[in-house]
Protein backbone atom coordinates (compact mmCIF):
# COMPACT_ATOMS: atom_id res chain seq x y z
CA UNK A 1 0.00 0.00 0.00
CA UNK A 2 1.06 3.36 -1.02
CA UNK A 3 2.09 5.68 2.08
CA UNK A 4 0.19 9.00 2.26
CA UNK A 5 3.26 10.81 1.95
CA UNK A 6 3.41 9.12 -1.49
CA UNK A 7 0.74 11.01 -2.83
CA UNK A 8 1.67 14.96 -1.95
CA UNK A 9 2.60 16.68 -5.12
CA UNK A 10 4.55 19.57 -3.82
CA UNK A 11 3.99 23.19 -6.02
CA UNK A 12 6.58 25.91 -5.57
CA UNK A 13 4.96 29.21 -6.17
CA UNK A 14 7.70 32.23 -6.42
CA UNK A 15 6.49 35.62 -5.00
CA UNK A 16 8.12 38.77 -4.22
CA UNK A 17 10.44 38.52 -1.11
CA UNK A 18 8.01 41.36 0.71
CA UNK A 19 5.11 39.76 0.55
CA UNK A 20 5.66 35.71 1.42
CA UNK A 21 4.11 36.36 4.71
CA UNK A 22 1.33 37.87 4.05
CA UNK A 23 0.83 35.70 0.80
CA UNK A 24 1.16 32.70 3.32
CA UNK A 25 -1.41 33.98 5.74
CA UNK A 26 -3.71 34.96 2.74
CA UNK A 27 -3.52 30.82 2.04
CA UNK A 28 -2.01 31.48 -1.12
CA UNK A 29 0.21 28.60 -0.17
CA UNK A 30 1.01 26.60 3.02
CA UNK A 31 4.85 27.04 3.59
CA UNK A 32 7.23 29.91 3.63
CA UNK A 33 9.87 28.74 2.77
CA UNK A 34 12.47 31.68 1.36
CA UNK A 35 15.76 32.01 3.89
CA UNK A 36 13.27 33.99 6.25
CA UNK A 37 14.61 35.27 9.50
CA UNK A 38 12.97 34.73 12.62
CA UNK A 39 11.96 37.91 14.08
CA UNK A 40 9.13 38.68 17.04
CA UNK A 41 7.46 40.48 14.59
CA UNK A 42 7.63 37.90 11.85
CA UNK A 43 5.91 34.93 14.49
CA UNK A 44 3.05 37.84 14.92
CA UNK A 45 1.80 36.25 11.50
CA UNK A 46 2.99 32.78 11.32
CA UNK A 47 4.47 30.28 13.31
CA UNK A 48 8.29 29.11 12.44
CA UNK A 49 9.69 25.72 12.68
CA UNK A 50 12.74 24.87 14.24
CA UNK A 51 15.77 27.07 12.71
CA UNK A 52 17.93 25.07 9.78
CA UNK A 53 20.35 27.81 9.98
CA UNK A 54 21.28 28.80 13.57
CA UNK A 55 23.68 31.87 14.17
CA UNK A 56 23.49 33.65 11.39
CA UNK A 57 25.18 36.73 10.34
CA UNK A 58 24.42 39.66 8.29
CA UNK A 59 27.15 41.30 6.74
CA UNK A 60 28.87 43.41 4.19
CA UNK A 61 29.81 42.50 0.80
CA UNK A 62 31.97 44.88 -1.15
CA UNK A 63 33.47 44.91 -4.37
CA UNK A 64 37.25 43.91 -4.50
CA UNK A 65 38.25 47.39 -5.23
CA UNK A 66 37.14 48.81 -2.05
CA UNK A 67 39.56 49.52 0.18
CA UNK A 68 38.44 52.19 2.81
CA UNK A 69 36.18 50.52 4.62
CA UNK A 70 37.68 48.73 7.53
CA UNK A 71 35.15 48.95 10.53
CA UNK A 72 31.56 49.58 11.02
CA UNK A 73 32.17 53.14 11.54
CA UNK A 74 33.34 53.25 8.10
CA UNK A 75 30.03 52.95 6.81
CA UNK A 76 29.32 56.36 7.65
CA UNK A 77 28.44 58.28 4.42
CA UNK A 78 28.32 55.38 2.42
CA UNK A 79 25.73 54.75 -0.51
CA UNK A 80 24.46 51.14 0.16
CA UNK A 81 22.22 49.26 -2.00
CA UNK A 82 19.92 46.48 0.25
CA UNK A 83 16.56 44.41 -0.86
CA UNK A 84 13.55 45.26 0.13
CA UNK A 85 11.92 43.53 2.71
CA UNK A 86 14.57 42.05 4.68
CA UNK A 87 16.10 41.85 8.19
CA UNK A 88 19.20 43.04 7.38
CA UNK A 89 17.55 46.46 6.11
CA UNK A 90 16.19 47.12 9.39
CA UNK A 91 19.55 46.49 10.97
CA UNK A 92 21.43 49.00 8.12
CA UNK A 93 19.09 51.74 9.31
CA UNK A 94 19.56 51.24 13.18
CA UNK A 95 23.17 51.12 12.63
CA UNK A 96 22.38 54.40 10.53
CA UNK A 97 20.34 56.03 13.30
CA UNK A 98 23.62 55.46 15.96
CA UNK A 99 25.56 57.16 13.80
CA UNK A 100 23.32 60.01 13.65
CA UNK A 101 23.43 60.50 17.02
CA UNK A 102 27.09 60.02 17.33
CA UNK A 103 27.49 63.04 15.53
CA UNK A 104 28.62 60.99 12.33
CA UNK A 105 26.73 61.14 9.01
CA UNK A 106 24.20 58.46 8.37
CA UNK A 107 24.04 55.50 5.91
CA UNK A 108 23.17 56.50 2.46
CA UNK A 109 20.85 53.41 2.19
CA UNK A 110 19.22 52.95 -1.09
CA UNK A 111 16.58 50.26 -1.30
CA UNK A 112 15.77 48.00 -4.15
CA UNK A 113 12.06 49.35 -6.32
CA UNK A 114 12.95 47.45 -9.35
CA UNK A 115 12.16 43.34 -8.16
CA UNK A 116 15.66 42.58 -8.05
CA UNK A 117 16.68 40.20 -5.23
CA UNK A 118 20.16 39.22 -3.37
CA UNK A 119 21.84 37.27 -6.31
CA UNK A 120 21.10 40.48 -8.75
CA UNK A 121 22.46 42.90 -6.02
CA UNK A 122 25.47 40.69 -5.87
CA UNK A 123 25.81 40.60 -9.44
CA UNK A 124 25.67 44.33 -9.67
CA UNK A 125 28.65 44.30 -6.97
CA UNK A 126 30.47 42.06 -8.82
CA UNK A 127 30.50 44.08 -11.89
CA UNK A 128 31.41 47.21 -9.82
CA UNK A 129 28.17 49.18 -10.48
CA UNK A 130 27.18 48.85 -6.71
CA UNK A 131 30.19 49.19 -4.28
CA UNK A 132 28.93 47.67 -0.73
CA UNK A 133 25.77 45.63 0.04
CA UNK A 134 24.78 43.13 3.10
CA UNK A 135 23.40 39.97 2.92
CA UNK A 136 23.65 36.99 5.16
CA UNK A 137 26.90 35.40 5.05
CA UNK A 138 25.99 31.80 4.07
CA UNK A 139 24.43 33.30 1.05
CA UNK A 140 26.67 35.81 0.23
CA UNK A 141 29.83 32.74 0.77
CA UNK A 142 27.79 30.13 -1.75
CA UNK A 143 27.79 33.02 -4.47
CA UNK A 144 31.36 34.22 -3.67
CA UNK A 145 32.22 30.64 -5.46
CA UNK A 146 30.45 31.92 -8.83
CA UNK A 147 30.72 35.84 -8.62
CA UNK A 148 34.63 36.44 -8.09
CA UNK A 149 34.71 40.26 -7.58
CA UNK A 150 33.11 40.51 -4.64
CA UNK A 151 34.54 40.31 -0.95
CA UNK A 152 32.34 39.12 2.06
CA UNK A 153 33.78 40.85 4.96
CA UNK A 154 32.59 38.30 7.84
CA UNK A 155 34.07 41.25 10.38
CA UNK A 156 31.65 43.38 10.09
CA UNK A 157 28.54 42.27 10.84
CA UNK A 158 25.94 44.24 11.50
CA UNK A 159 24.22 41.53 13.49
CA UNK A 160 24.42 38.02 14.37
CA UNK A 161 23.01 34.80 16.18
CA UNK A 162 20.18 35.24 13.52
CA UNK A 163 17.75 31.89 12.31
CA UNK A 164 16.32 31.16 9.52
CA UNK A 165 13.24 28.83 9.32
CA UNK A 166 10.05 27.54 7.68
CA UNK A 167 6.96 29.28 8.29
CA UNK A 168 3.16 28.03 8.34
CA UNK A 169 -0.16 29.57 9.11
CA UNK A 170 -0.65 29.68 12.81
CA UNK A 171 -3.78 27.19 12.48
CA UNK A 172 -1.44 24.22 10.51
CA UNK A 173 0.21 22.89 13.87
CA UNK A 174 0.30 19.52 12.71
CA UNK A 175 2.14 20.47 9.23
CA UNK A 176 4.45 22.55 11.28
CA UNK A 177 4.97 19.14 13.26
CA UNK A 178 5.94 17.53 10.61
CA UNK A 179 8.36 19.73 8.91
CA UNK A 180 9.93 20.20 12.36
CA UNK A 181 10.54 16.51 12.55
CA UNK A 182 11.99 16.14 8.72
CA UNK A 183 14.12 19.45 10.03
CA UNK A 184 15.60 17.55 13.29
CA UNK A 185 16.54 14.33 10.51
CA UNK A 186 18.04 16.96 8.25
CA UNK A 187 21.04 18.83 8.87
CA UNK A 188 22.39 21.76 6.75
CA UNK A 189 24.94 20.79 5.09
CA UNK A 190 27.92 22.90 2.01
CA UNK A 191 27.91 20.09 -0.39
CA UNK A 192 24.45 19.43 -1.97
CA UNK A 193 24.70 23.42 -2.14
CA UNK A 194 28.44 23.84 -3.74
CA UNK A 195 27.48 21.10 -6.27
CA UNK A 196 23.73 22.67 -7.13
CA UNK A 197 25.62 26.49 -7.51
CA UNK A 198 28.51 24.65 -9.62
CA UNK A 199 25.95 22.91 -12.09
CA UNK A 200 23.63 25.55 -12.67
CA UNK A 201 25.67 28.66 -12.44
CA UNK A 202 29.25 28.27 -13.57
CA UNK A 203 28.35 29.20 -16.70
CA UNK A 204 26.10 31.99 -16.81
CA UNK A 205 26.69 35.29 -18.32
CA UNK A 206 27.22 37.98 -15.24
CA UNK A 207 26.28 41.45 -16.63
CA UNK A 208 29.09 44.06 -16.85
CA UNK A 209 29.85 47.35 -15.69
CA UNK A 210 27.87 50.22 -18.49
CA UNK A 211 29.44 52.89 -16.48
CA UNK A 212 33.08 51.95 -17.03
CA UNK A 213 34.80 54.75 -18.89
CA UNK A 214 34.63 53.58 -22.64
CA UNK A 215 30.77 52.16 -22.00
CA UNK A 216 30.00 55.64 -19.95
CA UNK A 217 31.13 57.56 -22.87
CA UNK A 218 29.22 55.78 -25.28
CA UNK A 219 25.86 56.51 -23.33
CA UNK A 220 27.11 59.68 -23.10
CA UNK A 221 26.83 60.22 -26.84
CA UNK A 222 24.02 58.71 -27.10
CA UNK A 223 21.83 59.41 -24.00
CA UNK A 224 19.92 63.05 -25.93
CA UNK A 225 18.60 59.99 -28.69
CA UNK A 226 17.36 57.73 -25.50
CA UNK A 227 16.01 61.24 -24.13
CA UNK A 228 14.36 62.45 -27.27
CA UNK A 229 12.43 59.31 -27.76
CA UNK A 230 11.93 58.80 -24.53
CA UNK A 231 10.03 61.48 -23.95
CA UNK A 232 8.24 60.99 -27.38
CA UNK A 233 7.10 57.65 -26.42
CA UNK A 234 6.41 58.12 -22.78
CA UNK A 235 9.39 55.62 -21.73
CA UNK A 236 12.30 56.82 -19.22
CA UNK A 237 15.17 57.50 -21.45
CA UNK A 238 17.16 55.66 -18.85
CA UNK A 239 15.14 52.44 -19.36
CA UNK A 240 15.76 52.38 -22.95
CA UNK A 241 19.16 53.13 -22.40
CA UNK A 242 19.40 50.42 -20.00
CA UNK A 243 17.64 47.90 -22.78
CA UNK A 244 20.14 48.86 -25.43
CA UNK A 245 23.01 48.00 -23.30
CA UNK A 246 21.48 44.68 -22.60
CA UNK A 247 21.24 44.72 -26.66
CA UNK A 248 24.20 45.64 -28.00
CA UNK A 249 26.08 47.34 -25.48
CA UNK A 250 25.38 50.30 -27.15
CA UNK A 251 26.91 49.33 -30.28
CA UNK A 252 25.73 50.45 -33.26
CA UNK A 253 28.04 47.99 -35.16
CA UNK A 254 26.41 45.06 -33.87
CA UNK A 255 24.66 42.84 -36.25
CA UNK A 256 23.20 39.49 -34.97
CA UNK A 257 23.37 36.16 -36.97
CA UNK A 258 19.24 36.22 -37.34
CA UNK A 259 20.06 40.04 -38.98
CA UNK A 260 19.11 42.29 -35.96
CA UNK A 261 20.91 45.85 -36.43
CA UNK A 262 22.54 48.24 -34.27
CA UNK A 263 21.99 49.48 -30.71
CA UNK A 264 18.45 47.86 -30.15
CA UNK A 265 19.12 44.83 -32.24
CA UNK A 266 16.01 45.66 -34.24
CA UNK A 267 15.36 43.49 -37.66
CA UNK A 268 15.27 45.53 -40.84
CA UNK A 269 11.59 43.71 -41.35
CA UNK A 270 10.16 45.06 -37.74
CA UNK A 271 11.58 48.48 -38.27
CA UNK A 272 9.67 48.64 -42.07
CA UNK A 273 6.52 46.78 -40.48
CA UNK A 274 4.05 49.79 -40.91
CA UNK A 275 3.29 49.81 -36.67
CA UNK A 276 7.03 51.12 -37.10
CA UNK A 277 7.70 52.28 -40.09
CA UNK A 278 11.44 54.01 -39.63
CA UNK A 279 13.85 53.97 -42.50
CA UNK A 280 17.50 53.47 -42.43
CA UNK A 281 18.12 51.66 -38.97
CA UNK A 282 21.62 51.59 -40.10
CA UNK A 283 21.70 55.48 -38.96
CA UNK A 284 22.15 55.43 -34.83
CA UNK A 285 19.07 57.69 -34.22
CA UNK A 286 17.04 55.83 -36.28
CA UNK A 287 17.98 52.94 -34.86
CA UNK A 288 16.90 53.64 -31.58
CA UNK A 289 13.93 55.22 -32.58
CA UNK A 290 12.51 52.26 -34.06
CA UNK A 291 13.89 50.32 -31.23
CA UNK A 292 11.50 52.87 -29.09
CA UNK A 293 8.36 52.79 -31.64
CA UNK A 294 8.23 49.36 -31.39
CA UNK A 295 8.61 48.45 -27.59
CA UNK A 296 5.67 51.40 -27.57
CA UNK A 297 3.62 49.29 -30.09
CA UNK A 298 3.90 45.95 -28.03
CA UNK A 299 3.43 47.77 -24.76
CA UNK A 300 0.07 49.40 -26.24
CA UNK A 301 -1.16 46.92 -28.45
CA UNK A 302 -0.58 43.54 -26.03
CA UNK A 303 -0.41 44.93 -22.60
CA UNK A 304 -2.93 47.37 -22.55
CA UNK A 305 -4.89 46.06 -19.53
CA UNK A 306 -6.25 48.60 -17.12
CA UNK A 307 -5.69 45.62 -14.88
CA UNK A 308 -1.63 45.78 -15.62
CA UNK A 309 0.30 48.30 -13.60
CA UNK A 310 2.76 50.52 -15.71
CA UNK A 311 6.32 49.04 -14.72
CA UNK A 312 4.61 45.19 -15.35
CA UNK A 313 3.58 46.75 -18.30
CA UNK A 314 7.40 47.38 -19.94
CA UNK A 315 8.12 44.46 -18.09
CA UNK A 316 6.12 42.16 -20.56
CA UNK A 317 7.16 44.70 -23.16
CA UNK A 318 10.68 43.85 -23.29
CA UNK A 319 9.91 40.34 -22.92
CA UNK A 320 7.60 40.28 -25.83
CA UNK A 321 10.61 42.13 -27.83
CA UNK A 322 12.58 39.17 -26.67
CA UNK A 323 10.53 36.51 -26.86
CA UNK A 324 7.78 37.54 -29.11
CA UNK A 325 4.26 39.09 -28.10
CA UNK A 326 2.46 35.79 -29.07
CA UNK A 327 4.69 33.69 -27.04
CA UNK A 328 4.33 36.08 -23.69
CA UNK A 329 0.39 36.27 -23.67
CA UNK A 330 0.46 32.52 -23.94
CA UNK A 331 2.76 32.31 -20.62
CA UNK A 332 -0.01 34.40 -19.21
CA UNK A 333 -2.79 32.37 -20.05
CA UNK A 334 -0.68 29.63 -18.49
CA UNK A 335 0.36 31.37 -15.63
CA UNK A 336 -3.64 32.23 -15.10
CA UNK A 337 -4.51 28.83 -14.88
CA UNK A 338 -1.34 28.16 -12.47
CA UNK A 339 -2.71 30.30 -9.99
CA UNK A 340 0.11 33.04 -10.71
CA UNK A 341 -1.13 37.11 -11.29
CA UNK A 342 -1.22 36.96 -15.29
CA UNK A 343 -0.77 40.95 -14.69
CA UNK A 344 2.68 40.73 -13.32
CA UNK A 345 5.86 39.61 -14.97
CA UNK A 346 7.76 39.22 -11.52
CA UNK A 347 7.61 36.24 -9.82
CA UNK A 348 4.43 35.02 -11.60
CA UNK A 349 4.51 34.97 -15.37
CA UNK A 350 8.23 34.81 -15.25
CA UNK A 351 8.14 31.01 -13.42
CA UNK A 352 5.93 29.95 -16.32
CA UNK A 353 8.20 31.64 -19.16
CA UNK A 354 11.73 30.12 -17.50
CA UNK A 355 9.82 26.93 -17.38
CA UNK A 356 7.96 27.34 -21.25
CA UNK A 357 10.45 29.84 -23.06
CA UNK A 358 13.79 29.18 -21.48
CA UNK A 359 16.18 31.92 -19.53
CA UNK A 360 16.60 34.14 -22.10
CA UNK A 361 13.53 36.02 -21.72
CA UNK A 362 13.44 35.59 -17.95
CA UNK A 363 17.56 36.98 -18.05
CA UNK A 364 16.83 39.61 -20.76
CA UNK A 365 14.39 41.63 -18.44
CA UNK A 366 16.13 41.19 -14.93
CA UNK A 367 19.67 42.07 -16.64
CA UNK A 368 17.96 45.51 -18.14
CA UNK A 369 16.81 46.31 -15.00
CA UNK A 370 19.72 46.07 -13.27
CA UNK A 371 21.08 48.35 -16.35
CA UNK A 372 18.88 50.48 -14.94
CA UNK A 373 19.68 50.65 -11.71
CA UNK A 374 23.19 51.49 -12.86
CA UNK A 375 22.20 54.57 -14.63
CA UNK A 376 20.06 55.71 -12.57
CA UNK A 377 22.94 55.60 -10.07
CA UNK A 378 25.06 57.67 -12.74
CA UNK A 379 21.99 60.53 -13.30
CA UNK A 380 21.58 60.59 -9.21
CA UNK A 381 25.58 61.35 -9.07
CA UNK A 382 25.54 63.58 -12.02
CA UNK A 383 22.79 65.36 -10.05
CA UNK A 384 24.53 65.84 -7.03
CA UNK A 385 27.42 67.09 -8.47
CA UNK A 386 25.38 69.61 -10.34
CA UNK A 387 23.85 70.62 -7.47
CA UNK A 388 26.93 71.49 -5.23
CA UNK A 389 28.36 73.38 -8.26
CA UNK A 390 25.28 75.79 -8.49
CA UNK A 391 25.75 75.76 -4.81
CA UNK A 392 29.56 76.87 -4.88
CA UNK A 393 28.51 79.37 -7.74
CA UNK A 394 25.59 80.50 -4.81
CA UNK A 395 28.49 80.99 -2.24
CA UNK A 396 30.52 83.19 -4.80
CA UNK A 397 27.46 85.29 -5.71
CA UNK A 398 26.81 85.91 -1.67
CA UNK A 399 30.37 87.05 -1.25
CA UNK A 400 30.80 90.67 -0.54
CA UNK A 401 32.86 93.08 -3.47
Amino acid sequence: AKKLTDRIRIVYIPVPFSKILQYLVDGRGDIAAAGLAITPQREKMAAFTRPYLPNVKEVMILNKSVKDIQTLADLSGQLVYVEKGTTYLQHLRELSEKFLKEGKKPIRIMVDENSLVAEDILDLVNADILKITVSEEHTAEAWAGILKDIVVRKDLAINTGGQIGWAVRKNNPELLASLDAYMKENKKGSLLGNILFKRYFKDSKWITNPLEKEEQERFDRLVSIFKRYGKMYGFDALALAAQGYQESQLNQKKRSPQGAIGVMQILPSTASDKWVDVDNIELVANNIHAGAKYLDFLRERYFDSPDIEEAARINFAWAAYNAGPAKINEMRKIAKERGYDPNRWFSNVEAVAAEKIGQEPVQYVININKYYVAYRLLADAQKLREEGLKSIESSKDALPE
